[in-house]
């Protein structure tokens, strides 16, 4: 038996040395499936033999055409596309273009992203489009989308928002007064010439000059054959803020100079009448506020003609006005009738270059008549209230007014103007008195009074004091230089007012365009009438909330109170009672007379003894203590 086992036992050793001699020796025929294997990366022809860990043909899977089939054992592999770092967009998508061969595929695609208005894609950084009234894009000025042309209202609105292709313009302004008592008709007119410039606007109008002789009504006004000039500058000082100076001058002699504030819209252009209905700035803004009033109020018979070769509209309206007065208690209307026709063209990119309108007015105004003369035949037309109808006189005779404009369309450029530094003050003095007979260095008032005032007069004569009060700046200071509101001063009118609360010493600076003036004022104490005094201090100014005291008496009978004439005083009961919504109790406060310059009357109350008199106390300058004086029973 041991025998038979050991046989078997060397017959597995020879057979596993002859495996190893195969395998060492390549003896071994290898087979291999026809079919190919594959992963991710590769693929292969796996063998059939014992030997499984031998691939024949192993090799990666090639895709040319990147279908995700590989070429060469026609298995799936799949494709990742791969995409640029960089965005690519268009007027509205932006997207990342292939880097593959799949030109048809685009990563990240969607649409633009501006949620702050800034005209660039929050996603790309791509310009996004903003459009302004005319479809065109307001940071690249392209047409985006286009004006309905047949439709005047599209242009007329398109021709404002394309305002900013106006370079310079002018304007021929013609009115023509007729009197049929008289039988006369004369004719005034005005040229205005405008630059628009980046920096602002510049514009100079000529006219006849006029002079009044007499007095009104019967003054008489007359030519004197020359010719007056009013120049504007307005120069841009900010987004916001526009100033300007307005000087006059007779055949270029200048004879006065005045401020002029503007919004930043005014930079578009000059302001301008037609009788007494129609505003607005430039050609465009003319012919939007015109056209606007036509459709606002209903004009009737709006007639519109649209020559589209020429770029050119036509449109004339009628238009009645009404304004209802109170004379001497009874109904007075004043009626005014137009005819207009208006004219304008236009640019293809819709800037106006020309707008002529003529308006024919008629009145049931006679005017003002003299030395028993009547103007009634001067009427043209008769209004009747009831029935809000107007008929025109077989004797009506209007009053004509045209306008013929002409602009030019160019790149804006830095207008090099004269910004009136010739009429710009040098210097200005302070004054106490309207008639700036006494040049100030101090003053003296008591505390609740507004008898001071301060004036301006500036330097040279022909300098425009007004000017001043868009540059002012006032400050009050303490002895100790501290700013304080224990005396304000303020702007009124064409003074600086002052308003005196606590006794002290102050110095008032007043700075201009560079120039400073100050001025002592000593406020002296407020005398307080009264038998019996006591204190008051207010923690909170120019309100009643938190300021509470409370009076006790000490015997029965009539107490009489005397409040500073800057103390606000609201006895407590009525207070409480309007804060809870009783608005009858309002009438209660106005005994306190918390105004300066007004002594308030006394207030008397009748309590017992060891009653109390409540007060809610308004003051103009916390932490400060006031005296009240009273007189006991």
């Amino acid at each position: 038996m041991k025998t038979k086992i050991l046989v078997f036992v060397l017959l597995v050793v020879l057979a596993a040395f002859a495996l190893a001699s195969c395998d060492l020796s390549g003896d071994c025929e290898h087979t291999f499936s026809e079919n190919w294997a594959s992963d991710a990366e590769n693929h292969w022809h796996a063998a059939t033999c014992e030997h499984g860990e031998i691939k024949d043909s192993l090799a990666p899977h090639v895709d040319a055409d990147e279908n995700g089939i590989c070429d060469v054992c026609e298995n799936e592999i799949g494709h990742n596309h791969t995409y640029s770092s960089d965005w690519t967009s268009d007027d509205s998508m932006h997207w990342k273009e292939p880097t593959c061969s799949h030109t048809n595929v685009k990563g990240e695609e969607g649409l633009h992203k501006d949620d702050n208005t800034d005209g660039v894609c929050d996603v790309c950084s791509g310009h996004v489009h903003i459009l302004d009234a005319a479809g065109y894009c307001k940071g690249c000025d392209k047409e985006i989308k286009p004006v309905d042309e047949s439709d005047i209202a599209s242009v007329i609105s398109a021709a404002t928002a394309r305002n900013s292709k106006i370079k310079n313009g002018k304007v021929e302004y013609v009115v023509v007064i007729r009197s049929l008592t008289e039988g006369t008709e004369e004719t005034s007119w005005h040229d205005l010439e405008y630059v628009f410039g980046t920096n602002g606007t510049y514009k100079k109008r000529y006219e006849d000059e006029i002079v009044t002789i007499g007095v009104f009504p019967n003054a008489v006004v007359e030519k004197t054959g020359k010719t007056l000039i009013t120049e504007d500058w307005i120069p841009a000082s900010s987004e916001e803020v526009v100033v300007g100076v307005t000087a006059s001058s007779v055949d270029g002699v200048y004879v006065n100079a005045q401020p002029t504030a503007f919004g930043i819209d005014d930079l578009s252009g000059y302001y301008f009448p037609v009788s007494t209905f129609a505003d607005g700035y430039g050609a465009d803004g003319i012919l939007y506020s015109i056209y606007t009033l036509a459709v606002d109020e209903n004009a009737s018979e709006l007639k519109v003609i649209h020559d589209a070769e020429n770029n050119k509209y036509t449109f004339g309206f009628n238009y009645l006005s009404v304004q209802k007065s109170m004379v001497s208690g009874s109904e007075v209307y004043n009626v005014n009738y137009f005819e207009l026709e208006v004219k304008f063209t236009y640019t293809d990119n819709y800037a106006i270059t020309s707008l002529d309108i003529k308006c024919d007015c008629y009145t049931n105004d006679p005017g003002t008549g003299d030395g028993g003369v009547s103007y009634e035949a001067d009427v043209d037309l008769d209004y009747d209230p009831e029935t809000n109808k107007m008929t025109l006189r077989d004797t009506a005779t209007p009053h004509t007014y045209t306008f013929a404009v002409t602009q030019e369309v160019g790149e804006r450029e830095e207008i090099d103007i004269d910004v009136a530094s010739r009429f710009a003050p040098t210097n200005y003095n302070i004054y106490t008195d309207a008639g700036c007979s006494i040049v100030a260095s101090s003053a003296t008032l008591e505390a609740g009074d507004v008898d001071l005032q301060f004036y301006l007069k500036a330097e040279p004569a022909d300098a425009f004091t007004s000017f001043l009060r868009d540059t002012l700046n006032v400050v009050v200071t303490d002895q100790n230089g501290t700013e304080t509101n224990g005396l304000t001063a303020y702007l009124a009118g064409d003074v600086i007012q002052v308003m005196a609360y606590v006794p002290g010493t102050y110095t008032i600076s007043c700075e201009s365009l560079g120039v400073t003036r100050t001025i002592a004022v000593t406020v002296t104490g407020e005398e307080i009438l009264g038998d019996y005094f006591f204190e008051i201090t207010g923690s909170d100014n120019y309100t009643f909330d938190g300021n509470l005291y409370t009076f006790t008496a000490d015997k029965t009978g009539v107490y009489t109170f005397y409040f500073p004439s800057q103390i606000g005083v609201w006895e407590k009961s009525s207070y409480d009672k309007y804060v809870a919504g009783d608005e009858s109790q309002k009438a209660h406060w106005d005994f306190q007379k918390a105004r300066p310059g007004e002594k308030p009357e006394p207030y008397t109350v009748a309590l017992r003894a060891g009653q109390t008199f409540s007060f809610y106390f308004m003051v103009p300058v916390k932490g400060v203590t006031y005296v009240v004086g009273y007189i006991k029973p």
